[in-house]
Formats: C-alpha cells, structure tokens, sequence
C-alpha cells in the first residue's frame, strides 16, 4: 500500500483478508455477522482530559473520560451516536456506521482553534511527540480503510507481530502439534479448536486452587460493575504457583510456537458464571500509551474450559456469523487478536452468553506481543 502522512510518500505491506476457502480449495462464502456492531476507537488529541459520551433518545451517558493525548475503544452498535464534551459543552459528534471506518477525533484542523479558544495548555516535549504519533495514524488509517476496508486500530508505525500464527485457510482445517490438533472453526477471524487439552487432573488442580481464592468481580472498566457489560467472579494463578501450572504453561507456549525464554504471558485468570451471568461483546486487546515505542498489547487469547455446562455458556464470535463454542472439560480454544500486519483484529470481538443452566468455569491465559507491560495500556 502507498501511502503519505506528511513524511513524503511511502510503502507498506498491510493485510487484506483473503476469501475463506473450502477443502477442495474453492472460495467460501464469509459469514454475515450476527451482530450489528462496531469496535470504535477515540482519540483525544488535546492537551487536557475530555469526556465522552453515548446520547440516547431521552439521555446521556458518561461513557469514559480520555486522558490529553491518548486513545480508547468501546464496542457499540451501528448508528449509535457519541459526543465529546469539554466543560459541559459538546465539542463533536460521531456516529457508528456499517460502511466506514469508525476511527474519530475532533477534526485536525479545530484542534488549534480549540486550545487558542479555551485557552488550553499548550503540548509539553512528551506530549508533543505523542500528538504526532497521534495525527499521523489518523491520517494513515485512511489510507489503510480505502486498501483493506477495515480500521486502523493500532497506532501508525506499529510493526507486525513477532510471534508465529497458525494459518486458518478453511474451516475444519487441521494442525498438528506434539499429541494435540487445531482445528480451525474460523478464519476471520482466526479461532482453533483443540479438544482434550487439559487432562482431568490440570482441569482439577485448576479449581482447587481458583477456589480457594477470594474470588472478586470481574472488571472490564472503571464502570463494568455498573454498565452491566462483564457479570462474573475472577482469579488469578501464577504461572509458578504449582509444577502442573508450569506444565499447562508449558504446552501453551509450545501450541502457539512461541519460545519459553519470551515472558509474554499474563497469570491465568480464572472466572466463574454463574446463571444468567455473562460477559457482552468486548476486545480483549487494548491501547498502550501512543508514545511506547514498542505499542505492547496482548497478542492471542487461549480459553481453558474447566467444566461442561448443563445449558449456555458458550463463547459467540457475532462478527463472524453464529459462530458458538460450547464449554467441555479441558477443550482449549485460541483465538488471535492481531492481524498479520499489527493491527488489532476487530473481528476476534466476542462474548461470553449467559449460563442458562449451572455454573461455568475458564481459565484466560494471555499472549502479548512484542513484550509484555500491562502497566503501558491506558
């Protein structure tokens, strides 16, 4: 892809998703998603906080306020409408569209105007170099927009993951690793399958030990509890708390081919549902700080599943047609979060339904790239 954000025209090597093919080869129609939402990202290119919000028909809702120089992201629905407002005053307004890329920012050529007309403090160094790298991934995620149809979700200059990632050339194709199989169960985005991963001894120490912690309420945000978007209780469990732990850590590394001298794992968290308990439609990828130079974020998610579930619970991927994976003892499903080229996968959104009848319990193992810094992600 050629492109030009003010550094003279350039080259770039991005990812377009190919079609899916069948087992003899032949194109495969994508599923339609079943669900009519987005992932959107926010920047806010001034130099003081800004808050935004969800306006509904009768109301509006704080959402998040966005630190100066700094991005995030929220899954919403199309056509729902977002304001950013600085000192009770809106400043813009977005709406989520199906047929564009749903990347906003106050428009480059206000954001002067503004901080001349409130008054605001003008970019230290940091800040300045930030606001550049800022700038500059809007305007390349234009370009990318036009060349793959989908959005920019990371920050311009991010390089390609380091880590391998299977292939996912049709659905039911198979990977061999030491005494396991990957099955793949989609292509776009990429999920894996890979049954009797866990023995029933793992999936019982598991529990034992997750149960005899204080369980808390899971978070996603500093509102989850109260947006109802996650229901669950959670844990964590070091990878060196138990040899088994090792082990299971062990085999992880060795199903994504990444090497054991690269510490790019989180701790295993462990999350209970019970009904009518569940988890709405998220990323499990964030935004690290835009100056970083390395813009570390999590890479793959490996769900553990730690029992079957008598009725619900499974795990949807809606951007990818009905896709549902039930929960069985010791299946393990991977999913990549990341395209090949390092952007964030919109796609590999998905949600944990409602446990209808019984409890479930999992186990999140996170793999970041290219480093791990969970303290980097705003």
């Amino acid at each position: 892809m050629e492109y030009n954000v003010g550094d003279g025209p350039q080259e770039t090597f991005v990812y377009v998703e190919p079609a899916p093919l069948d087992r003899n080869n032949s194109t495969s129609p994508q599923p339609p998603p079943s669900f009519s939402g987005r992932h959107v990202k926010f920047f806010n290119l001034l130099t003081v906080p800004i808050e935004l919000y969800w306006e509904q028909e009768t109301k509006t809702s704080l959402v998040k306020v966005l630190r100066p120089l700094s991005t995030a992201g929220i899954t919403a629905f199309v056509d729902h409408v977002f304001s950013f407002r600085l000192r009770e005053v809106v400043v813009e307004r977005f709406r989520v569209r199906a047929d564009a890329s749903n990347v906003f920012s106050i428009p480059l050529k206000v954001v002067d105007r503004m901080s001349q007309y409130y008054q605001l403090p003008e970019r230290t160094q940091p800040q300045e170099e930030s606001y550049q790298w800022l700038t500059k991934t809007l305007v390349y995620n234009d370009f990318y927009y036009n060349a793959t149809g989908r959005s920019f979700l990371s920050r311009y200059g991010r390089l390609p993951p380091r880590h391998f990632m299977w292939p996912a050339e049709y659905v039911g194709q198979e990977h061999k690793v030491e005494n396991w199989t990957l099955t793949v169960l989609s292509c776009a985005p990429r999920v894996f399958e890979v049954r009797d991963f866990l023995s029933s001894t793992e999936v019982e120490h598991l529990l034992h030990l997750a149960q005899h912690k204080e369980l808390q309420q899971s978070q996603v945000s500093d509102n989850a509890a109260a947006n109802g978007t996650r229901s669950s209780y959670n844990t964590w469990i070091g990878r060196r708390e138990s040899p088994l732990i090792e082990e299971v850590y062990r085999r992880a590394y060795n199903l994504l081919q990444v090497p054991h001298t690269l510490d790019v794992t989180e701790p295993l968290q462990v999350v209970r549902y019970r009904q009518k308990e569940a988890y709405k439609m998220h990323a499990d990828f964030g935004y690290p700080d835009p100056s970083h130079p390395e813009q570390p974020t999590r890479f793959a998610t490996l769900l553990l599943y730690l029992n079957a579930v008598a009725h619900g619970g499974e795990t949807a991927f809606p951007l990818c047609g009905d896709l549902r994976v039930r929960p069985e003892v010791g299946k393990a499903v991977l999913f990549y979060l990341q395209t090949p080229d390092g952007n964030m996968d919109e796609k590999s959104l998905h949600e944990a339904l409602p446990v209808i009848e019984g409890e479930k319990w999992l186990a999140n193992l996170w793999f970041w790239d290219p480093v791990k810094d969970v303290a980097s992600l705003q």
